[in-house]
């Protein structure tokens, strides 16, 4: 019986053959039709069409192969032949076709049998294929979720959306904006603006979904106030206006930064010979967003006029308690003395009358801070940092 069996299946076989209805039939000897039994058939989706194909071919051992009939398709799934007929000759292929034009069938795994007649030695013998299955599945809905990257600083334009997908069939593709669908679903580089996200499963079925992607913070530096025009080895100090919570860094061209790194205001000492330098300051916030601003500066000759600006000065003791002693280069008095806090509003102010290059100021009454002490003599301003405690 087991011979037999075997016989009437091996019947069933391949070949690079064409049959316009059937499409490419593909010779494998190790499976008897295709796709193979164990591989089943496409899964059906529900409430969508259904198209699929078993291919056969009729060997030249034996007479023709009559497809009679499909049993234990689901409701609503209908069946054809080709050749029509449905009868395939001796030496040719053919194929079945089943398909829905709606699936509407419950959910569920359907065993179909395939009935056919083959004649062996001049007798009818009735063969069954047994082992394809149909699998009706009806999936949950099409989502899709976002998450948004804003801008980080203004006009940097680097945005960005990855959006997610869930439930309908896969593989997924991806848009914005009813751009081009892609497979990536990550959008870079994106300006502010909204945005509308869209995923499309493999059933053509769309979602979509509106996204903000928001502007960057903005940072300004502003105008930088201090000379243009100094002379070799000149003292310089360089200011722009505070802002709470962002960081200073200056670089200077042609000279060093004496005092102030790190703070809104800076003293400069410029170099020994004339020639072009400039002063560059970059403030950055907390988000890593900076501005910068440059002044570019003329290193003259010596004739030009060093009091005042070739005034050095240090204060100590920094920090400071009750008294704060300015030291200079140059005797003090004429100059005349501010002392003002971080957002300029004065403080303590007096006039230098003792001819000596120290001069001592109380601070005790100022309150626990940092502070700014400005120098004044004939025209020009040296400043310092230093804190109270």
């Amino acid at each position: 019986m087991k011979k037999i069996l075997y016989t009437l299946i091996a019947i069933l076989g391949f070949a690079n053959v064409s049959l316009a209805q059937c499409g490419t039939i593909m010779v494998n000897s190790s499976t008897l039709q295709y796709p193979d039994t164990i591989t089943n058939l496409p899964t059906a989706i529900k409430y969508n069409s259904y198209i699929t194909t078993i291919q056969l071919y009729c060997t030249g051992q034996f007479g023709d192969l009559n497809l009679n009939s499909i049993t234990g398709l689901p409701s609503g799934f209908t069946y054809s032949t080709y050749p029509t007929s449905g009868v395939i000759n001796s030496n040719n292929s053919g194929c079945l076709i089943i398909q829905s034009s709606n699936v509407s069938a419950a959910i569920g795994t359907y065993s179909i049998v395939i009935n056919a007649t083959v004649i062996v030695l001049g007798m009818p013998f009735t063969v069954q294929i047994l082992g394809y299955k149909i699998k009706i599945f009806n999936p949950p809905p099409l989502l899709i979720s976002t998450i948004i990257t804003n801008e980080t600083c203004k006009d940097k334009l680097n945005g960005s959306i990855i959006s997610t997908a869930t439930g309908g069939v896969s593989p997924y593709q991806y848009s914005i904006n009813n751009g081009t669908y892609q497979t990536s679903n990550t959008f870079s580089n994106l300006s502010p603006g909204v945005y509308l996200s869209k995923v499309k499963d493999s059933l053509n079925v769309v979602t979509q979904h509106y996204d903000t992607i928001k502007a960057g913070s903005d940072i300004s530096v502003g105008n930088m106030v201090g000379s243009t025009l100094v002379a070799p080895n000149a003292i310089s100090n360089y200011v722009i206006g505070q802002q709470i919570g962002v960081n200073y860094l200056w670089n200077v061209t042609n000279g060093i930064i004496a005092n102030g790194q790190g703070t809104n205001l800076t003293q400069v000492i410029w170099s020994a010979s004339a020639g072009i330098g400039n002063v560059k300051v970059k403030v950055t916030n907390s988000t890593g967003c900076s501005d910068s601003t440059t002044l570019n500066v003329t290193i003259g000759s010596t004739n030009i006029s060093t009091i005042g600006q070739a005034l050095l000065c240090t204060v100590y003791p920094n920090p400071a308690n009750n008294e704060l002693i300015i030291s200079t280069n140059q005797k003090l008095n004429g100059a005349h003395v501010i002392i003002t806090d971080m957002i300029g509003r004065k403080m303590i102010e007096e006039n230098v009358t003792n001819a000596s290059n120290e001069h001592t100021v109380l601070v005790s009454e100022l309150k626990t801070g940092a502070y700014i002490l400005s120098i004044q003599k004939e025209g020009e301003t040296s400043r310092i940092k230093f804190v109270k405690e």
